[in-house]
């Protein structure tokens, strides 16, 4: 497991276009980037990130996935506490085996990344490396400075790696 921190100097603004509809993302600089390599071909890796019986062998409790783009990409991690979620996610990029994209909020307290549209996101990819391995390269965009901004860099910084460990650890 590598975990790199990258801050990078471009702020360019991405444009997705989800449906007929775009959505404006900005890469602000900051950045999570971690990586893992799985004992398991590209498609059984693919398919527990876009399951929601996949999801909850590695990642929350529950799952309500819409395998394509602009479909709801929502996990819960506490059965009691809706709000302790990804509620309100969009998957922005469906790419199967190699690719996923979806919006990603924080936990409630994180307000400044829970604002509408959200503002950060996920890129996941999934690199076959002999067929029977999967090199997954996770990258968190869209974090910004000051508010609560510190406390959910903090957080992801830690809790990413904590999911891909997971990942790893079911094969």
């Amino acid at each position: 497991m590598r975990l790199i921190l990258l801050a990078a100097v471009t702020a360019l603004p991405l444009t997705i276009f989800v449906g007929s509809s775009s959505v404006e993302k900005n890469k602000t600089g900051k950045q999570i980037h971690a990586e893992v390599t799985v004992k398991a071909a590209p498609r059984t890796v693919f398919e527990l990130w876009t399951t929601n019986e996949g999801v909850k062998k590695f990642f929350g409790l529950d799952a309500e996935i819409e395998n394509k783009k602009g479909g709801k990409y929502f996990i819960y991690f506490d059965s009691q506490d809706r709000k302790l979620s990804s509620e309100g996610a969009r998957i922005l990029r469906y790419d199967p085996p190699n690719f996923l994209s979806f919006e990603w909020r924080g936990k409630p307290e994180m307000v400044d990344m829970n604002m509408k549209p959200l503002p950060t996101w996920v890129e996941a990819q999934f690199e076959s490396v002999d067929g029977n391995s999967t090199h997954v390269t996770l990258d968190h965009y869209g974090f910004g400075e000051g508010g609560t901004w510190n406390q959910a860099y903090e957080f992801f910084s830690v809790a990413w790696p904590e999911v891909l460990n997971r990942l790893a650890s079911i094969f």
